[in-house]
């Protein structure tokens, strides 16, 4: 949320893209979690989450937010550590 509201407040205009990324890890993540509920502890389940979150995260903060802080640079508003 804190990264969204950033965006808002400098006017980045891949605002809406980004906002979707989250959303969809978000659901990911729910829909892992109600698995988990059903099914119990899964092994499979487990690596699977794992390895697609680190890479998520690991190609996310890469890609993504270094786009953010290279149009808040270029816009001279870079904040918050950005």
């Amino acid at each position: 949320r804190d990264e969204e509201a950033y965006q808002r407040e400098i006017g980045y205009p891949g605002y809406e893209a980004h906002r979707k990324i989250h959303a969809d890890m978000v659901r990911y993540v729910l829909q892992v979690t109600a698995q988990y509920e059903r099914e119990g502890c899964n092994e499979q389940l487990m690596q699977q989450f794992a390895g697609k979150l680190l890479a998520w995260l690991i190609n996310h903060v890469a890609a993504e937010d270094q786009r953010i802080a290279s149009y808040a640079i270029e816009k001279g508003v870079a904040e918050h550590g950005c």
